[in-house]
C-alpha cells in the first residue's frame, strides 16, 4: 500500500476554522466531508483528529468568533446610545431654552405656566439622564415617571421662575 502525502495543516485548519464555499459562506465540515475532499481514510481523519486535538480547537475558534461578534455588537450599541443620549441633552438644551424665554411672557395664564414649568422641570431631567446622572426622582424611588401637582399663583409664580432659572445655571 503507498501512503500517501496529505496536507494536513490545510485539512485541520478547514476542520477548526472552516471554508468558503462558491458563495463566500463559510462550511463548518465534518471529519467525513474532509475526508472525501481531501482523501484520507475515515481512520486517518479520526486519530489525527484526536491526537491533535481538532474538535477542542475548533471550539475554541468559535467561541473566540463569538466574543468577537459580541464585542462588535456591543461597539455599535454603545455608539447607537452615545447618539441617542447627544439627541437628547440637545433636545433637553433646546426645550429649556425655550422655556426660559417664554417664562418672560406676561400675559401667561398660570395654567401655561404650570405647563411650561413642568416642561423646564422634564427638560432639566432629560438632560440629567442623558449625562448618566441620577435625577433626585429616580435617586429616591427608583421610579422613571415622575408625577406633577403643582399650581403656581402670583408671589409664587415669581419665586417657581427664579427656582427654575437657579436651578438651569447650576448645571451650565
Amino acid at each position: 500500500m503507498i501512503k500517501m502525502a496529505y496536507d494536513w495543516t490545510t485539512i485541520k485548519r478547514e476542520f477548526v476554522e472552516g471554508y468558503p464555499d462558491k458563495d463566500g459562506k463559510i462550511i463548518c465540515p465534518t471529519l467525513e466531508e474532509l475526508h472525501l475532499r481531501h482523501g484520507p481514510s475515515m481512520s486517518t481523519m479520526k486519530k489525527k483528529s484526536a491526537d491533535d486535538n481538532w474538535v477542542q480547537e475548533r471550539n475554541l475558534y468559535r467561541t473566540k468568533i463569538e466574543h468577537r461578534v459580541q464585542e462588535k455588537k456591543i461597539e455599535v450599541l454603545a455608539g447607537e446610545s452615545a447618539n441617542l443620549d447627544n439627541k437628547a441633552l440637545n433636545a433637553a438644551d433646546k426645550g429649556i431654552e425655550i422655556g426660559l424665554k417664554r417664562l418672560d411672557d406676561k400675559d401667561l395664564s398660570n395654567h401655561d405656566y404650570q405647563k411650561l414649568s413642568i416642561a423646564i422641570s422634564n427638560f432639566h431631567k432629560m438632560g440629567k439622564l442623558a449625562l448618566g446622572e441620577e435625577t433626585e426622582h429616580t435617586r429616591t424611588s427608583g421610579k422613571s415617571k415622575v408625577d406633577h401637582d403643582i399650581k403656581f399663583r402670583g408671589e409664587d409664580r415669581k419665586i417657581a421662575a427664579q427656582l427654575i432659572r437657579s436651578i438651569h445655571s447650576k448645571d451650565q
